[in-house]
């Protein structure tokens, strides 16, 4: 895992706000854009353009405006709800964890998806951990309540430059 959750930025609504959180544009568009390093754990969804050239952030949100992670070249982001259209556009390097219901949003021109093998499992899981440590996110413990995160996810990488 790139960043330090132990020294992660984390962001959630209220506490009498928060059966809404996963439903919610809490961080505001273009969030981690250029994003060098660091963890952003967000009980809540990002704007559009979330994480933009993004190149060594690790982070966690609860779902995705348009046109998220485009450019991103190094780093990890884990889009634990929706994704909206134009997902991953460019992309040239990191690594994303999205829904398998999401598929349906990634930019395949750029992208490729694969099963989660046991290190990627593990790796979401403490993810996923953090988040739920930090925010206490009713999403994360939902999806960690299971023993089905590597058939709930899949791993999203840049074609390797085959679109070039």
């Amino acid at each position: 895992m790139q960043g330090d959750v132990r020294r992660a930025r984390c962001v959630r609504l209220a506490k009498r706000s928060r059966p809404h959180a996963e439903d919610s544009a809490i961080i505001g568009n273009g969030a981690l854009h250029g994003a060098t390093g660091g963890t952003l754990l967000v009980c809540g969804r990002a704007g559009d353009r979330s994480a933009v050239r993004n190149s060594g952030a690790t982070a966690v949100v609860e779902g995705v405006g348009l046109h998220a992670c485009a450019y991103m070249t190094a780093g990890t982001v884990a889009i634990v709800g929706e994704a909206s259209h134009k997902f991953g556009s460019s992309m040239t390097g990191g690594t994303l964890y999205l829904l398998r219901t999401q598929v349906g949003m990634l930019n395949t021109d750029y992208l490729t998806f694969s099963d989660l093998r046991d290190v990627h499992v593990r790796e979401l899981r403490a993810l996923l951990n953090a988040h739920l440590r930090s925010t206490d996110s009713d999403c994360a413990r939902r999806l960690l309540c299971g023993n089905n995160i590597g058939r709930q996810f899949v791993r999203c990488t840049s074609r390797e430059g085959d679109w070039l």
